[in-house]
C-alpha cells in the first residue's frame, strides 16, 4: 500500500483549504466596512465581470484579484454565487487562466523560484492543518 494519499483526500483537503480562504477573505470584507453592500444586484454583477476583465488583462497586478474577491464575498453574503457562467465573463476568465499558466510555468522554470513558491504553499497548508487541528 502507497505513503501517498488518495486523490479524494487531496482534492477534499485543496477544497477545505479553498473555503476556509473564501470564509477569511469575506471576514476581512464585513470587517473592512462591505463596501459593496448597497450595490444593486446588476451593477455588482457588472462590477464583478469588470474586475474578471482586469485581471485577465493585468493578471499580475494583485489589486484587480482583491477586488474580484471583495465582489464574490458580496455575491455569497447575499447567499447568491458568482456568475461564473455567465457568458461575457467565461472567455475573460479562460484569457485570465491561459496568463495565469503562462506566468506560474515562467516561474517554475527557475529553480529558486520553485523552491521558494513550494516552501510558501508548504507552510500555508500547514498552517492551515495546524489550525483546523487545533480547532473546536
Amino acid at each position: 500500500m502507497s505513503d501517498e494519499p488518495d486523490q479524494t483526500a487531496v482534492e477534499k483537503a485543496v477544497q477545505a483549504y479553498l473555503d476556509s480562504s473564501r470564509l477569511d477573505w469575506a471576514a476581512d470584507y464585513i470587517a473592512r466596512g462591505r463596501k459593496y453592500s448597497a450595490l444593486p444586484l446588476n451593477d455588482l454583477t457588472d462590477q464583478w465581470r469588470d474586475s474578471i476583465k482586469a485581471m485577465a488583462d493585468e493578471p499580475n497586478q494583485k489589486v484587480h484579484g482583491d477586488h474580484n474577491a471583495d465582489y464574490g464575498a458580496e455575491f455569497r453574503l447575499r447567499g447568491l454565487a458568482e456568475p461564473y457562467d455567465d457568458p461575457v465573463a467565461r472567455a475573460d476568465i479562460e484569457r485570465f487562466l491561459g496568463a495565469t499558466r503562462r506566468i506560474i510555468e515562467s516561474r517554475l522554470s527557475d529553480p529558486d523560484e520553485r523552491e521558494r513558491i513550494e516552501s510558501d504553499i508548504d507552510a500555508d497548508l500547514k498552517a492551515f492543518f495546524d489550525g483546523t487541528e487545533n480547532a473546536n
